[in-house]
Order: structure tokens, then C-alpha cells, then sequence
């Protein structure tokens, strides 16, 4: 085994200062406290554990920051007037690696199961 030498331009790059804000590793996510499944049969509301749960992973992984995009505002039935009802609290449990962007959104495309369309949820898979 013979360790591969970097070049110099690699060297020189890996070696420029970086200014203190940048992250070399970020995720964004288009998230919520809560949602209906279609059809409105069943009204999931454990957004906040979730967020928590999936973001002290991604620390744990490796990652340095979150921008998430909180669509808690779309759901007016989501509130609840003993908690905050968008995942602000989320943020502030981890202070300087989460960045909160309100986007109370409607989902688009999101027809109930009984509706024959090949467009049917594509929203849900947009990248």
C-alpha cells in the first residue's frame, strides 16, 4: 500500500483560509408540526419530536447545519395555544445550527386516494 500524494493545487485549496460562517455540510428540509394524511382520515402531530429526533442524528453524522423550511403555518388547525405551534422551539435547542424559514405553503398535487391521475402526489417527490 502506497498513500496517494496530493497534488499542489489540492494542497493549496485545502489550505485557504475559510471565513468562520461557512458549512461544508447543510441539509434542508420542507417540514411541519403536523399534517393530515389524504383524505383527512388520520391528523399526525409529532412534528417536534420528529425534527428533534432527525436533526440530533444528523449532528451525530456529521452535518453542520439545517435550514428548515416550516410549513406549520399551512395547517390552521395545528395550533394549540400550550406549545408553539411551528418548530421554533426546535431551533432553539440547538442554537446556531438550525435556521428556521417560515413557508406556509399549501402542498400542490396532494388528491385524495380515489382520484385517477398519473399526476397524483407528485409534489410529495419533488427534489
Amino acid at each position: 500500500y502506497q498513500p496517494i500524494q496530493p497534488s499542489q493545487d489540492l494542497l493549496r485549496i485545502a489550505q485557504r483560509p475559510q471565513p468562520d460562517n461557512l458549512h461544508r455540510l447543510v441539509a434542508c428540509t420542507w417540514t411541519s408540526t403536523g399534517y393530515h394524511t389524504r383524505g383527512e382520515r388520520f391528523h399526525v402531530t409529532d412534528g417536534h419530536r420528529r425534527m428533534r429526533e432527525w436533526i440530533h442524528f444528523n449532528l451525530l453524522v456529521g452535518l453542520q447545519h439545517f435550514y428548515v423550511y416550516d410549513n406549520s403555518g399551512s395547517d390552521h388547525n395545528n395550533y394549540n395555544s400550550t406549545n408553539k405551534s411551528d418548530l421554533s422551539a426546535i431551533a432553539e435547542m440547538f442554537p446556531d445550527k438550525v435556521t428556521i424559514v417560515k413557508w406556509p405553503a399549501k402542498v400542490c398535487n396532494n388528491n385524495p386516494n380515489n382520484v385517477d391521475s398519473c399526476g397524483e402526489r407528485s409534489s410529495q417527490y419533488a427534489a
